[in-house]
């Protein structure tokens, strides 16, 4: 479960680089060769996986904080 965790706030941080500097590689779009491509289109692609990438991740952690509480010690 933790190396899960791992892995998925990885993917979030990636993510997060790839909606602030727009990544595209589609050459249909107009960003031309600078780097990053600062492509609109790219951002608003990555940024609806981020989305549900964040909602999984938080999802997975109320489980993991649920199934933790079973073996406190109050």
């Amino acid at each position: 479960m933790i190396l899960s965790l791992i892995f998925m706030s990885w993917t979030l941080m990636n993510l997060t680089n790839k909606v602030k500097e727009g990544h595209c590689q589609n050459i249909n779009h107009q960003h031309g060769d600078k780097n990053p491509r600062e492509c609109f289109d790219g951002r608003k692609f990555h940024y609806s996986i981020y989305q549900k990438c964040n909602k999984s991740f938080y999802d997975s952690l109320g489980v993991i904080e649920k199934d933790i509480a079973e073996y406190r010690l109050y």
